[in-house]
């Protein structure tokens, strides 16, 4: 039998073995169990970086003083930023917009005035002066608030600390389950990271794609690793990992 023959007999007999199920524990009459089970674990945290975003519109019948306003009132925000200490690099601006507008949208021979639209992003590390500096920015000439997100620059950090405690949370619920069953519980089978997020409880803002998890472990701490007590408070973001494990079962 030559080489090529003597693989193609391999490949058939583990494609069969695989048909059948068959593994080394079960090959010799034993059948392997195990449980699998979902650990949630989430942490709140206080803030250290608040991003803002604003929107600032003009408009008149001559370009010239649509824009020139526009510009005027774009200047006065970064004054104010750069007064409450702002970093000059924390504060840009993003989008430009001018149109022309009319009283009928079929009838473009009838002009009303020019619309000029910028928008400004306002990175504030000192959350602390958040309120001080919103309000300031809107008397200064800030149309609108497009947006507020509070964020942490430790976030890979406090990730990794929530997905530590969600896998203890289902090794515990393990242990819990089999316990119930006159069972041990076995070495750790597989592991896997199924849903990682952080949002803010700010108003309507955040970053959660789903709110239905329920987590087993819930841990809170400010800035400086102290216990945060009470509910989640505005402005206060959390981190949730969940994760899958699954362990076999021992007699």
């Amino acid at each position: 039998m030559n080489l090529v023959t003597k693989m193609g007999s391999v490949a058939l007999i583990c494609v069969v073995a695989l048909l059948l199920g068959y593994d080394g524990a079960e090959a010799q009459g034993e059948r392997v169990r195990h449980i699998s089970v979902e650990g949630v674990a989430e942490i709140r945290l206080e803030p250290d970086l608040v991003v803002i975003t604003l929107g600032v519109e003009t408009f008149d019948m001559d370009l010239e003083v649509a824009k020139r306003d526009n510009d005027t009132r774009v200047t006065r925000l970064i004054h104010v930023a750069d007064s409450l200490g702002v970093a000059r690099e924390d504060v840009r601006t993003e989008y430009l917009n001018i149109q022309p507008q009319y009283k009928n949208r079929q009838d473009r021979g009838n002009f009303l005035r020019y619309l000029v639209r910028k928008m400004v992003i306002v990175r504030l590390r000192d959350v602390s002066k958040f309120e001080t500096l919103l309000s300031s920015l809107l008397n200064a000439g800030a149309n609108y608030v497009h947006g507020i997100e509070f964020r942490t620059t430790k976030l890979d950090q406090y990730r990794n600390e929530a997905r530590a405690l969600a896998i203890k949370a289902a090794q515990a619920k393990a242990e819990d389950m089999v316990s119930q069953l006159d069972l041990k519980l076995g070495a750790p089978q597989s592991i896997s990271e199924r849903r990682s997020e952080w949002r803010s409880s700010y108003g309507n803002w955040g970053r959660s794609r789903d709110r239905r998890l329920t987590p087993n472990v819930v841990q809170s701490e400010d800035s400086n690793g102290g216990p945060l007590n009470g509910p989640t408070q505005p402005g206060q973001i959390s981190v949730t990992v969940s994760v899958g494990v699954s362990f076999l079962l021992l007699d």
